[in-house]
């Protein structure tokens, strides 16, 4: 927030720019106060579709785009979207969030598969129209506008956590197998408060 062009841009509007005191968040309770609504939508995106938390920044981003299109707290008719922009927004493109997706791919051969099981994950900030999607078989994000969206059905996350957990199972196996020093990172560790 202190940059030096950003205050250059302030001071040429007119604009008085004062700081609060460091490690005050009680004076800054509107950004604050978005900031707990944003994780909060995040987190109800992460845990309706069983994705964990590694993809939260896509779940905050989504979350953040999302917003924009509920009604405003000023004018209950209007959303946040239509008084920035002066126009109704259109919901049509918008997808639910860690649904099932295939992906159409290139044809590269005439009986190479058409598309590419992913996990819808957002909305690309670079291409307009574009969604981002995570590809089940080589775990990256890809962005394309020709997907196909399962929207009730969220079987590739709860498949993908699966392996992942698997993965991290198969680690510590080694690890005991081979008597190798032991390092465990407790973020992706799974704990059962049951028992």
């Amino acid at each position: 927030y202190i940059a030096t062009h950003l205050q250059h841009f302030l001071k040429d509007k007119g604009i008085k720019s004062t700081m609060t005191c460091k490690g005050t968040p009680q004076h800054n309770g509107i950004a604050e106060r978005y900031n707990r609504t944003l994780f909060n939508a995040a987190r109800c995106l992460l845990q309706h579709c069983k994705l964990s938390t590694d993809l939260a920044d896509f779940a905050i981003r989504s979350a953040a785009y999302l917003l924009q299109f509920r009604p405003s707290v000023t004018d209950k008719c209007k959303t946040h979207f239509e008084m920035f922009y002066g126009i109704r927004p259109s919901i049509t493109h918008l997808r639910v969030f860690g649904c099932d997706s295939y992906v159409h791919t290139k044809e590269d051969g005439k009986l190479d598969a058409r598309a590419s099981k992913g996990i819808f994950i957002g909305y690309s900030e670079i291409r307009e129209n574009g969604y981002d999607i995570l590809l089940v078989d080589s775990d990256s994000v890809t962005t394309s506008r020709d997907v196909v969206f399962e929207e009730n059905q969220f079987t590739f996350g709860v498949r993908l956590e699966e392996a992942r957990h698997n993965k991290m199972l198969n680690r510590l196996r080694y690890i005991a197998v081979n008597n190798h020093p032991v390092t465990l990172n407790y973020s992706e560790l799974e704990f059962d408060d049951t028992h």
